[in-house]
């Protein structure tokens, strides 16, 4: 499954630091994380995570 845009409900997400959506019966997750999360892992030099903005709440 492939999409082109995301776009959430900002109410339902702004609280929300990380969150998964469930794509198809290939038990595919998206994981999703906030700006927040995103300074965190970046303050603390963490390694292994690769960030994609795909969606900017302020647009």
């Amino acid at each position: 499954m492939v999409f082109e845009k995301y776009a959430f409900v900002k109410e339902k997400v702004e609280r929300e630091n990380i969150f998964r959506v469930y794509l198809d019966e290939s038990l595919v997750w998206m994981v999703f994380v906030s700006d927040a999360f995103k300074k965190v892992v970046e303050s603390n030099n963490l390694s292994g995570l690769k960030f994609i903005e795909v969606w900017d709440s302020e647009s």
